[in-house]
């Protein structure tokens, strides 16, 4: 079969940058300032993309305020509420490929809110979990979702043709399921997971034969880009602050929405949540670490917190902070698991104690056991002039706050300057 020249460059452009993430990870295990150098780079790429999505949240139409989590990863179950409020749900059905166990998806607020609807999971643990939840009108439909089979399952299943909602999130072959169910059915809303590992115009998309599930690297699913090319039909509304999952609406139905967005303006980098349910890089990432004990929490220190850029920084601007964290113990700290260890960022406008639902900094980098690496972070600045009190410390869930321990560099203070213009 004769592949064209675009194609041949996208896959260039996908293989060069697993070739490059993987070199990064070999060369940080043996060179500390690759990590980094690398979590600057992030550091750069998140604040202009904020500068950005500031700008467009403060549009009339500002989809991103009306993010809310109930049952969603992320800010999902708002959003979907927000836009079906919009162009209408009139047959309250939804498809959800890649269900999970109900605990935790798209569509579950709505299957409470009494719609109808098909979950379709591949785990049979899942599954069974998801039909022990008990909703009347939705099926679990325990089978894998293939490009040459899921039109006939949700056939046999009486899915309607124009479902209001469908979500894909298998980590597969999701161009190729979602292309297959688009021949045949026409949902009003599409929500679909991207790959932000490939910005656009990347279209990339995980090939067919390497569909079997995800394997801990940045191998998983499409591309932005290639999903807006599957999409025919659809227009691209937004992509969520996470950089998750990507809004598409069936194009008879935006008259009223400020459109069309552009991949490239609507697309945000992976900023997965502190919980530990995002996509990680590396194979070794994909296995959980040992966990960490109190022992471990004490043996762990925060130092030399300074900005990375001007000194005086403008009200609520977004500004980088980089932090020594001090790994005396013999297990590594992650941020990616239960009882991960976080950090902990809050300017100190009195010496309260911090709350314990305090917003929480997942680590740029591990860092491995006895070892100090520099962490580069990102929070916005006060919104009032003056000088302004950064506090750091650290958190390792259901074990201990530094803060409350004894000794010193549990926490580390760093003064700021904030003023207009």
């Amino acid at each position: 079969m004769e592949v064209s020249p675009r194609r041949l460059v996208h896959r260039a452009m996908g293989a060069s940058l697993s070739v490059w993430f993987r070199t990064l990870e070999r060369l940080g295990d043996r060179v500390p300032a690759v990590y980094e150098w690398d979590a600057r780079r992030q550091l750069r790429r998140l604040h202009d993309a904020r500068a950005r999505w500031s700008q467009r949240d403060a549009a009339e139409h500002s989809w991103s305020s009306a993010e809310a989590r109930r049952w969603s990863q992320n800010g999902e179950d708002g959003l979907i509420e927000a836009l079906l409020d919009r162009v209408g749900a009139p047959s309250r059905w939804f498809v959800e490929i890649g269900a999970s166990d109900g605990g935790e998806n798209c569509t579950r607020a709505l299957a409470e809110s009494g719609w109808s609807g098909a979950w379709i999971e591949a785990d049979p643990g899942r599954a069974e979990l998801a039909r022990s939840l008990g909703f009347e009108h939705v099926e679990v439909i325990e089978a894998r979702a293939l490009r040459t089979s899921v039109s006939a399952l949700l056939d046999a299943h009486g899915v309607p043709a124009e479902p209001d909602l469908l979500v894909v999130d298998i980590d597969g072959d999701d161009r190729g399921v979602l292309e297959a169910v688009l021949e045949h059915r026409r949902p009003r809303l599409l929500v679909l997971e991207y790959n932000a590992a490939y910005p656009p115009p990347a279209s990339w998309s995980l090939p067919e034969r390497a569909a079997t599930g995800w394997d801990g690297t940045d191998r998983f699913g499409a591309s932005l880009q290639a999903l807006v090319d599957t999409a025919v039909g659809y227009d691209l509304v937004l992509c969520e602050r996470s950089g998750v999952n990507a809004f598409f609406l069936r194009h008879d139905l935006t008259g009223s929405i400020d459109l069309p967005v552009s991949p490239r303006a609507a697309y945000r980098p992976a900023a997965y949540s502190r919980h530990p349910f995002g996509h990680v890089r590396s194979r070794t990432a994909a296995a959980a670490p040992a966990p960490i004990t109190l022992d471990d929490a004490v043996s762990v220190t925060v130092a030399g917190p300074r900005l990375e850029g001007p000194a005086v920084v403008a009200p609520g601007e977004v500004v980088g902070v980089s932090v020594e964290v001090s790994n005396h113990s013999a297990v590594p700290l992650s941020s990616g698991w239960p009882g991960g260890f976080s950090l902990v960022l809050r300017w100190m406008d009195d010496d309260a104690p911090p709350a314990p639902d305090a917003p929480r900094t997942p680590l740029a980098h591990p860092v491995p056991a006895r070892r100090t690496r520099r962490q580069v972070l990102w929070m916005e600045a006060p919104g009032s002039p003056g000088r302004h009190r950064l506090r750091v410390t650290g958190v390792v869930e259901g074990i201990a706050w530094l803060e409350f321990l004894d000794g010193d560099g549990r926490v580390a203070d760093l003064e700021v300057t904030v003023a207009p213009g």
